[in-house]
């Protein structure tokens, strides 16, 4: 496999309270060496612009992936669904290192969706029908 990867991590606080960013990358460098990819660097997303800084790193060719510290990441993304919609629509490699899933098009892509609402369900006590799951 051997791909490049870009980390992303989050100076937010997730569900499980804040994660310090060197913890966020180690965790994402780990993930990715033991799938043989290749950690390059991190862009950080800062609180009240999430999108903004995703969408200037999906503007970026120097990678042929991202990894996510967390799926609970995109919980913040303006119209959240729809992100990973985009993401599997650019058919590149996306990693969610604390969740240990990834995907690229339509590979896992279903197992990510699974999760991501099961998330949903437990970080905002949401009451999502079966269907939707």
């Amino acid at each position: 496999m051997n791909q490049k990867i870009v980390g992303y991590i989050t100076s937010r606080h997730l569900k499980d309270g804040f994660i310090p960013q060197q913890m966020q990358n180690l965790l994402i460098k780990n993930f990715l060496e033991n799938l043989k990819h290749n950690f390059l660097l991190s862009w950080t997303e800062y609180k009240g612009a999430p999108s903004l800084v995703f969408d200037s790193l999906l503007l970026e060719n120097f990678y042929d992936g991202i990894c996510f510290y967390s799926l609970e990441q995109i919980f913040y993304f303006d119209d959240p669904l729809n992100y990973l919609y985009k993401l599997k629509n650019k058919n590149i490699w996306i990693g969610f290192a604390r969740e240990g899933l990834f995907f690229k098009g339509d590979s896992s892509f279903d197992i990510v969706l699974k999760t991501w609402w099961l998330l949903k369900c437990i970080s905002f006590e949401t009451n999502p029908t079966l269907e939707s799951l």
